[in-house]
This record gives structure tokens, sequence and C-alpha cells, in this order.
């Protein structure tokens, strides 16, 4: 079945998966953030452990508005919500 896939469709088969690039330091990464002010912290927090995604970006986009200086920690948490990683996030914002 795999080998009339293959030719099928054209599939070049691969052994491996391509290597990930390095990931940067994470704690190297949260000391260049700059956290928004704790109402804010307290907000996001809670609609990320409801784990409610539209709410998640939703207060990322009014914490960014409302601090611009926290834009990195916007960002990279607006990617963690991309990738459904709410624990992730969690730990981040009770750290």
């Amino acid at each position: 079945m795999l080998d009339w896939l293959e030719r099928r469709l054209a599939l070049t088969w691969l052994d491996a998966a391509p290597p990930r690039p390095p990931a940067a330091d994470d704690a190297a990464q949260r000391k260049a953030w700059v956290l928004p002010e704790q109402p804010h912290l307290d907000a996001l927090n809670e609609v990320v452990s409801l784990g409610y995604y539209r709410g998640i970006l939703n207060k990322l986009d009014e914490i960014e508005a409302a601090q611009p200086a926290s834009a990195a920690f916007v960002a990279d948490m607006r990617e963690l919500a991309r990738r459904f990683q709410f624990e992730a996030m969690g730990r981040h914002l009770t750290e």
C-alpha cells in the first residue's frame, strides 16, 4: 500500500525528522521580558487557567496596547498560545 501511494503521489519518504533550530535559552529570554503590571498578569493567568484561547489572545492584545514595552513578553506568550501550551504559559506567569 505504501509503495502504491509513493508512486501515485510522487512521494519522497524521509528517514528522520528535519533538524530543529536550537531553542533560545529560556531563562535568558525571560530576563529580556518587561513584564506587564500585576493586574494584567492576574487577568491573563485567569484566562490561561481556563484554557480560553480567544480570551488569552484578547488579553495579550490589551496588554500590548496598554504597555508597549512588554512586546517581547506578549509575542512569546502569543506563540505559546498558538501552540496551545497553556501549562507552559501558566508556569511563566506564576514564576
